[in-house]
């Protein structure tokens, strides 16, 4: 079965007939993107992005870009903010800054190339990121429980446990699991081969042999009979043989982890934050975990030194007075 090509979307973020207005300059906008190597999938979130605020924008009469003033990115800001999703939840701070950000930097973009005459967006404020630690992190148990949820008996239950090996000797991202191809995986070296991953970025990173194991045992029997005329060379593929949507790779997981009884909540990204944090509980250094995530800045790394309390909590029962006096008299709980 011949591979689907991905699609991704070319919708205007205006009206393109005015050589001013939105439409016009966003595609010139978005031609020096791609002209600047930027991924069709990086171009197109900035399309979808600025289409929303585009929108927006033309509901209160603001028709082109040298019509929006800091007045109008603030009231901008303020609907982010109280806005609202399908479900009745209010987006996330991440997701309200990231917004802004793909709207500032394409005014800045204008200002730069002369299309505008102020440089409006300079004054905005980006929302506060909050400090937040990884909140599920799965024990070895955990995971052992959770490798062993899959049904064996079926291909795809060989294919998922497989996956989640993957996940859980490497730490790569989802996008990264989903696009290996067959020939990334090097088995003599005990290699594994990244490509393209975050920010466009190659990189090769270890694989433990348990994971190639059973990437070679689904291999072996499994994708073979879901591959039927050889022409997809993704590694992981559904039942019928096509490359998986990072969805429905999700709804797997999520379903997986349930099955498995654990209370903690999460799917895939689960597996990079407990790569992460028991190999630093095991004495990995911090910038080899660096190197196997792909984080292009050690203090996107440094967060797991603030879950992996493991060392911390054996100096603390070994030298805190409150625990070494634990047994004499008169210092412990009433029964």
């Amino acid at each position: 079965m011949p591979v689907k090509p991905i699609t991704w979307s070319i919708r205007p973020i205006g009206d393109t007939k005015e050589q001013d207005g939105f439409g016009a300059l966003g595609e010139v906008y978005f031609l020096s993107l791609q002209v600047n190597n930027y991924s069709p999938k990086t171009i197109t979130n900035k399309r979808e992005t600025l289409h929303r605020f585009v929108s927006w924008c033309a509901k209160r009469e603001v028709i082109k870009p040298h019509e929006v003033t800091e007045e109008t990115l603030y009231s901008y800001k303020k609907h982010l903010h109280f806005y609202q999703t399908a479900q009745h939840k209010p987006l996330s701070i991440y997701s309200q800054r990231l917004r802004l950000t793909i709207v500032k930097v394409f005014f800045e973009w204008l200002f730069k190339n002369q299309h505008v005459n102020q440089l409006v967006a300079k004054e905005i404020e980006l929302p506060k990121l909050p400090y937040q630690l990884p909140r599920n992190i799965l024990s070895e148990k955990d995971v052992e429980r959770l490798v062993n949820t899959p049904d064996l008996t079926t291909p795809t239950g060989l294919r998922n446990r497989a996956m989640i090996e993957v996940l859980y000797s490497t730490g790569i991202r989802r996008a990264e699991l989903l696009d290996l191809h067959l020939y990334d995986v090097d088995f003599e070296r005990g290699l594994l081969f990244i490509r393209q991953g975050k920010g466009r970025r190659d990189r090769l990173i270890p694989i433990g042999q348990r994971a190639l194991g059973w990437i070679n045992k689904y291999l072996g029997s499994a994708r073979e009979n879901m591959v039927k005329d050889g022409m997809n060379e993704h590694l992981f593929v559904t039942y019928f043989g096509d490359p998986i949507r990072p969805s429905t790779f999700t709804r797997i997981m999520r379903e997986l982890i349930k099955a498995t009884g654990l209370t903690k909540q999460g799917s895939v990204h689960i597996m990079r934050h407990t790569t992460a944090t028991l190999m630093l509980d095991h004495g990995a250094d911090i910038r080899h975990i660096q190197q196997l995530l792909g984080h292009s800045s050690l203090t996107n790394t440094q967060i797991y030194t603030q879950v992996s309390v493991k060392q911390l909590k054996e100096v603390h029962d070994k030298t805190h007075p409150a625990n070494i006096s634990h047994s004499i008299e008169g210092n412990t709980p009433l029964e």
